[in-house]
């Protein structure tokens, strides 16, 4: 068999990797288990389970999931009504009709497994800027509707209402404000 590699090349020249040396920071000492006889074991029973007692519920993540989930509902809504697009709307008349089941089925399972309410605490830590959010959807939804009126269908569900309806929910005062001028308040 004739080699690929030219006769002058010698591959021994190369010496082995050298190996590596002792590291007493990140080298550590294996550590050797004594097995214990079975006399000496400690014995650990499971309690009965008519001696458990119940575990006091937790936190009610119901709320918190609903609304977490209805955000993204909102955004498809507001699409589909912007893009003309039905299966937008459906899309999100379909999350919406099965959200409350979802937020049941969801802290059912939260208060029987530890790690599913801790990831649902860890998510829901956004409550008080979800809450914010829900502040803010109003006056974003009618501030929309005010410069675009053809939007007032899709952002009436936020509480956007017509633009003269607004306007004519306030009334002008006679009496004087402390400057002198008149002041606006709301009617309702």
């Amino acid at each position: 068999m004739a080699s690929d590699f030219p006769p002058d090349l010698d591959f021994d020249y190369f010496p082995p990797p050298p190996k590596p040396k002792d590291n007493p920071i990140t080298d550590k000492p294996k550590r050797t288990v004594k097995s214990r006889s079975p006399s000496t074991r400690a014995r650990v029973s499971a309690p009965s389970r008519s001696t458990a007692k119940p575990r006091p519920q937790a936190t009610d993540y119901r709320e918190a999931v609903s609304g977490v989930l209805q955000l993204p509902c909102a955004f498809l809504l507001v699409s589909g009504q912007a893009l003309k697009k039905p299966a937008l709307i459906a899309d999100a008349a379909t999350w919406t009709q099965a959200i409350p089941e979802i937020a049941v089925e969801t802290n059912s399972l939260a208060q029987n497994d530890p790690r599913v309410a801790a990831i649902l605490d860890r998510i829901l830590t956004v409550g008080p800027y979800g809450k914010l959010i829900t502040a803010c959807m109003k006056p974003v939804a009618q501030t929309v509707v005010n410069h675009r009126p053809q939007m007032l269908g899709a952002l009436q569900p936020f509480g956007a209402v017509n633009t003269n309806e607004l306007l004519n929910s306030f009334h002008t005062e006679e009496a004087p404000s402390d400057n002198g001028a008149k002041t606006s308040t709301a009617t309702a």
